[in-house]
């Protein structure tokens, strides 16, 4: 078996062994997946042509792209598939200089999006993803462009994620 084809199985049947156990913090622990990592791609999160170009140019820090491309139409916090935002695309894919890129070209750092995994209802947003990520400067940098601390992950519970962060280590 091909490595791309064995990576995909594999990936399959972490996804299909966790859909149904899934809890409140699965994606935190979706985010830290090396695999499920290495096999995103902006194009299964992003079908808008201008969201897959702004994406791109973030990654690559290329702020007079982004601004154009914004100037051009395309939204910094548009919303894609699975509940995917261009600074949560950075944020999980630990592209800390594409964050910074979209944060100072106006994306908002505590957009959040509703979704449902595993039967549960749950708020996404990059500051949500940044409590996984071992490199602080994620979620400080939110924090410093205004993303407020004081938002839940869950509607259920309002849990902020502060709190997350404090369970996961932050001091």
């Amino acid at each position: 078996m091909k490595l791309p084809t064995c990576l995909a199985a594999i990936l399959a049947l972490l996804l299909v062994s966790g859909c149904s156990t899934m809890d409140i913090y699965g994606h935190y622990q979706i985010a830290k997946s090396k695999l499920f990592l290495s096999a995103m791609r902006p194009g299964n999160y992003f079908k808008d042509d201008n969201r897959l170009a702004l994406v791109k140019a973030a990654r690559r820090c290329d702020a007079g792209k982004v601004q154009t491309l914004i100037e051009a139409g395309a939204d910094p916090d548009a919303v894609g598939e699975e509940a995917m935002t261009p600074l949560a695309w950075m944020v999980v894919k630990q592209n800390y200089r594409g964050l910074e890129c979209l944060l100072e070209a106006g994306a908002t750092p505590d957009l959040q999006v509703e979704e449902e995994r595993g039967g549960q209802r749950m708020y996404v947003s990059a500051l949500s993803f940044s409590v996984a990520m071992p490199d602080k400067r994620y979620m400080t940098s939110l924090l410093e462009h205004g993303a407020d601390p004081s938002l839940s992950i869950s509607p259920v519970t309002g849990t902020p994620v502060v709190y997350d962060a404090i369970l996961a280590g932050w001091q």
